[in-house]
């Protein structure tokens, strides 16, 4: 009889914990919505206090080219774990949408170097006129390659402003960067 009251006591708080465990979202819930296209959910998963969780849902939103998830995704280029903000800003990096613009001209600008690096093949992917001057800057980045993507962005904008500062740096750097640089101008060619 004892055994029955534990049993039958302990069974309305043992459903509760299932049920609750029953509402996390699960790797394979993130493949599914991926799967499926189901964008709204992948951004609701961004906000699990779980980084794997915000992770997978960060890259299947990616994946996915999900334009309306650009704007949740900028937003967390603020977060406190690194490791999402570089996910999230490479997802809005692959969405490539012209929305993309404005969060990656804020990116190229970042701390770190993971971050500079796919704002400025982002920004070359899309052609933004906007990211010439953060580029030219970029030029000067102490990451190689950082200061080689932003020469093959600047390339790919084609906007003449950049000329000289390609020349300037033309004969600095690896034979890699170099030649990043000489292409760039090429590249954009004119009579210059």
């Amino acid at each position: 009889m004892n055994l029955f009251k534990t049993l039958t006591r302990g069974a309305p708080l043992a459903l509760a914990l299932l049920i609750a465990g029953c509402g996390k979202t699960t790797p394979e819930d993130i493949q599914a919505w991926k799967a499926s296209g189901k964008s709204a959910k992948l951004i609701k998963a961004t906000e699990d206090p779980r980084q794997f969780i915000r992770v997978d849902a960060i890259d299947a939103l990616g994946a996915i080219k999900a334009k309306d998830a650009i704007g949740p995704l900028a937003a967390l280029f603020a977060d406190r774990d690194q490791v999402v903000v570089h996910k999230a800003i490479e997802a809005v990096a692959a969405i490539g949408s012209p929305s993309a613009e404005e969060p990656m001209l804020r990116a190229i600008r970042f701390d770190t170097m993971p971050a500079r690096l796919a704002a400025a093949t982002a920004l070359g992917d899309l052609k933004s006129q906007k990211a010439t001057e953060p580029l030219m800057a970029a030029l000067a980045d102490k990451h190689e390659d950082v200061a080689i993507a932003a020469a093959g962005a600047l390339g790919k904008i084609g906007d003449p402003k950049a000329i000289p500062a390609l020349a300037k740096t033309a004969k600095k750097g690896s034979v890699r960067s170099r030649f990043a640089r000489l292409d760039a101008i090429i590249q954009i060619g004119g009579q210059e």
